[in-house]
This record gives C-alpha cells, structure tokens and sequence, in this order.
C-alpha cells in the first residue's frame, strides 16, 4: 500500500486524500465513519479529505443520510490528471515570457534518470532527423520513441553495439565485444535534426553522467563521429576478414596504437 499511496501522493493527492480513495476504490461506497475504521485516519481528518476529494471530481456523494461516498475509477482518475497537467502546461507556455531561441552552450546531465528523460524528450520532439548510437540493450528501451518517430516520416539512422533490437530503420550494427571502451557504462550518443547532441553512459544509475547541447562545433563534431563510425561498419561489412587480418579484431592494433600515443 505504501507504493500505491506515493503513486497517488505524485498525482497531487495529500496522503490522507489517498489513502481515503484507495479505501473507497477498494471496498466500495462507504460513510466517513467507515473509512475511518479502514484506514484509522481521524473522522475529522476524513471529512477534509473527502470535501476536497469532492472539489477535485475525484469522489461523489452517492447517498446523503447517511452520506456515502463513490471513488471514480483508476481510468478515468488518470485521465483526469493528464488534462489538468496538459492545461496548466499550456497555460505556462502561453503566458510566461522566454528568450524567442534557446541557446544551449553545454548542459552537464548527472543521473542515469535525466538521461534517459531527455533523450525520450529529444526523440519525441525530433523534426527531421535521428542518429542514435548505443548498446542494442538500451535502444530496445528507446524502440517505442523510435519506432514512432518513423512512423512520423522521421529519417532514422542507428549504430547498434550488439544486434539491434529495432527492425524497419538504416542500421549499422557493430558485434565487437568493444574490449577498447574503458568506462564501465554504456556509451549511448544521439544527434536530432542536425542540432541537438546528447552523448554520456547509462548503466551507473546516479553516477551515470552525460551532456547536452545545441553548440555548432559540438553537433559537428559529433555528426563526423557518427560518419566515421558508419564507413567503419560498412568496411568491416565488405572486408571483415581482411580487416581483421591486417589491423586485428575491431581494430585493435590501431585503438593500440592510439592509446600508446596517448600515455
């Protein structure tokens, strides 16, 4: 129960206007004196959650001596939420003030949570274009997003470490065990419309770190990334065993030879 009433509690609910509905949902229309007994909530604490129950259209008064009480469904509860929430957005965009174009210069992104948020964002919010790299692990988690933006006319492009768990888009999939990747996350990389790129790692959950930004030399820099990985993976496709001959497994000796230089 103690989920289900911060679930609610996340929905705008107090925790006695909860609790009270959850009462009420569960076991049906009842007085205030029997939600009290159900939950051990004061009488008078019940009365105030339920007149404000009733000003929200969240529960009715269905008989009235004595008064009993009627929650309306989960279903309708949710969609109750999301209109409230689309109106009070709309308000906000219509009436507060901003800069006519956002600027990013470089945005830090902490936490495996806001990562994902924001590139879910970007995904939905995507005009044009999507080139997407990451594990195939992680794009089964985006798959919806992406499916979706194509569904919309949006070129889609990925680069998937692993087979990639999305069908109907230009893939590129790379099955190199990625031995080189030192970080102990999942690198993921993303660019929409030529003029936004999130890159960071996943799998660290809060320590997880990223960052955002609309900088020209930023998305180019990315954008020829993305270009080089691509010719990779068209070469290894054509020529994988010469490849693999002549430089090692995933190019090994070459990642050697930079990192060497590197020290």
């Amino acid at each position: 129960m103690p989920i289900l009433g911060e679930a609610l509690k996340s929905l705008g609910l107090t925790g006695h206007e909860a609790q009270v509905y959850i009462s009420i949902a569960q076991k049906g229309q009842q007085t205030g004196y029997e939600i009290s007994n159900a939950t051990g909530i004061a009488r008078s604490n019940i009365y105030a959650a339920l007149s404000s129950l009733l000003d929200k259209g969240i529960v009715y008064k269905v008989t009235k001596d004595p008064a009993r009480y009627l929650a309306i469904p989960p279903e309708e509860l949710k969609d109750k939420v999301l209109h409230s929430i689309e109106q009070a957005a709309d308000l906000v965009i219509e009436n507060l003030p901003t800069q006519k174009e956002v600027q990013y210069l470089v945005i830090s992104l902490e936490g495996e949570e806001l990562i994902l948020d924001k590139i879910v964002y970007l995904l939905q919010h995507a005009k044009a274009t999507i080139y997407i790299d990451g594990a195939s692990t992680d794009l089964k988690f985006f798959a919806p997003y992406l499916i979706q933006a194509r569904n919309q006319g949006i070129k889609v492009v990925i680069i998937s470490l692993g087979i990639c768990p999305v069908e109907g888009m230009l893939v590129y999939e790379n099955h190199s065990p990625a031995t080189w990747i030192v970080s102990p996350g999942r690198p993921i990389r993303l660019i929409v419309d030529s003029s936004l790129i999130l890159t960071g790692e996943l799998g660290r959950g809060n320590l997880s770190r990223g960052i955002f930004s609309s900088n020209v030399s930023l998305v180019m820099t990315t954008k020829h990334s993305f270009t080089q990985e691509i010719i990779l993976a068209e070469v290894r496709k054509a020529f994988e065993q010469e490849v693999t001959d002549r430089f090692g497994t995933d190019f090994s000796t070459i990642r050697e030879k930079v990192s060497n230089s590197q020290k």
